[in-house]
């Protein structure tokens, strides 16, 4: 039986290839980890009903689901998080890579570096959901997040901005770049 399911679950990969999408891609619609895919596929894991069903179901749900609304695209919430990441850090691609490194699991509150790149990422995510009117869940998905780890770093920024300051300015300004594209 697991053979089978292995078998089955190749042929749905295979299938969301044939869309256009990676494997990695497949693994974030089905909510699946890519590394968890991997070992079902290569067989040092046992491929479980629920892990096909998952997969089934998320390929079937991509099939009817064409007219996806890009808010709801984690490929397109990635980019915009990683250029608002970018805007924010000053255009530098080295601060940028530094940036996207510093991973907020680490919680090094001390470290400086880590401090600054989570200012960033906080005020990032706050521009999806207030500029682009994505959703917390779906940004919490994309940036895999915990839905109230989204939700404080809302916070955190909203009281940042009832301090006044060069930060309201700014957020203030790309608000109007916004509302000036959207004429």
């Amino acid at each position: 039986m697991p053979e089978n399911n292995r078998e089955k679950l190749r042929t749905v990969l295979s299938e969301f290839k044939e869309l256009g999408l990676s494997q990695r891609a497949a693994a974030t619609l089905s909510d699946l980890n890519i590394q968890v895919l991997n070992e079902c596929i290569n067989g040092k894991r046992k491929t479980t009903p629920r892990t096909l069903r998952r997969a089934q179901r998320a390929l079937r749900k991509h099939k009817n689901n064409v007219t996806t609304l890009p808010h709801e695209n984690i490929t397109w919430i990635r980019r915009c998080y990683v250029l608002l990441c970018s805007i924010l850090g000053g255009n530098n691609f080295e601060n940028l890579k530094k940036l996207l490194v510093e991973q907020p699991s680490r919680r090094a509150a001390k470290d400086r570096t880590w401090l600054e790149a989570s200012a960033i990422r906080r005020k990032a995510i706050y521009i999806l959901n207030t500029e682009f009117s994505i959703d917390q869940a779906h940004i919490a998905k994309a940036l895999s997040m915990s839905p109230a780890g989204v939700c404080l770093a809302l916070k955190d920024v909203e009281d940042m901005r009832d301090d006044g300051g060069e930060l309201d300015q700014k957020l203030n300004e790309i608000a109007s770049v916004f509302e000036a594209a959207s004429l």
